[in-house]
């Protein structure tokens, strides 16, 4: 047996031709076969790394997502007191109601760049007909931090603190920003870990109108 490179090596390789005998009996050369056989088997290894890539991106992504608030979370109910001393329910509220929370800290640059999308929002669902709507900051500072912030950047919807960590957990309050869309049993209808800019204000407000679940991870920062 030997190896032969023609005009086609330029596209395809080298081809292995038969001894004489071997191509007398055969009626013929596989010189070509190899090659396209080559071929077929780098196409099918390009496409099944292709899919497996896939494959591993999504498993990451829902690794990730498991850690954030995402569809399917059912997150339990506390009571806290606003900063304005009002005792407020977080996680469950009348029939077809629905929460907003926006957990943030202080030194977070996202949750700056967040801040006019929230207070957008707040705006809107304080609006007739939005009555059955709560939206409430939940801020990962101290009280006196979070104090300041609340009063040097004019936020106007309620804002309150977890309980304890454990509370702070269960809600995966793991990182800042966050943007939560509860309905009336707890069960997370929408979540978004990043900033909120731009259009995602309108996939918050589908989810709070429709129910829509949702979800997506874009840059966080860690919660202190």
């Amino acid at each position: 047996m030997i190896w032969s490179c023609g005009r086609a090596a330029e596209t395809i390789g080298c081809g292995v031709m038969l001894p004489d005998f071997a191509r007398r009996l055969g009626g013929g050369t596989v010189r070509g076969f190899v090659p396209a056989a080559l071929l077929a088997a780098l196409v099918l290894v390009g496409v099944l790394g292709v899919k497996n890539s896939r494959l591993e991106r999504e498993v990451r992504r829902e690794r990730v997502q498991e850690k954030f608030p995402h569809p399917g979370m059912v997150v339990p109910a506390f009571r806290a007191a606003t900063l304005a001393g009002d005792s407020v329910t977080i996680g469950t509220t009348v029939p077809g109601g629905r929460q907003v929370l926006f957990y943030f800290n202080s030194s977070c640059p996202y949750c700056l760049q967040s801040l006019q999308a929230w207070k957008t929002i707040a705006t809107r669902l304080r609006a007739p007909g939005s009555s059955e709507v709560g939206v409430f900051g939940i801020s990962l500072d101290s009280v006196s931090a979070t104090v300041r912030y609340v009063a040097a950047h004019g936020l106007d919807f309620p804002v309150l603190r977890f309980p304890n960590g454990k509370t702070a957990a269960m809600y995966r309050a793991i990182g800042v920003p966050i943007t939560v869309v509860l309905n009336d049993d707890g069960d997370v209808l929408y979540g978004r870990a990043g900033a909120l800019i731009g259009s995602a204000v309108d996939s918050v407000m589908a989810a709070v109108r429709e129910g829509k679940p949702d979800s997506l991870i874009v840059a966080t920062r860690r919660g202190s």
